[in-house]
């Protein structure tokens, strides 16, 4: 099943809740339901960057720390 049609799906079935819906109604909530997902694909996208960007400052710290650490060993001999 397609995005598209689980959307409409979920739309069609959230009003069947409150009662009968028009087209337009099933039209106007699908849409939301697609801004919405649009919504979280794009926070998903944006984790997957920061935990990116995350593990290149932890390598980047590591190189620090070692650098750090023969440089003392360097001027403690």
């Amino acid at each position: 099943m397609n995005v598209r049609t689980a959307l409409t799906l979920s739309a069609v079935f959230m009003l069947s809740l409150t009662g009968c819906a028009t087209q337009s109604q099933v039209d106007e909530q699908t849409h939301m339901l697609e801004v919405i997902s649009a919504t979280l694909k794009q926070m998903q996208a944006n984790q997957q960057v920061a935990i990116a960007l995350q593990q290149s400052q932890t390598a980047l710290q590591a190189q620090s720390n070692e650098a750090q650490a023969i440089e003392r060993q360097a001027g403690s001999h």
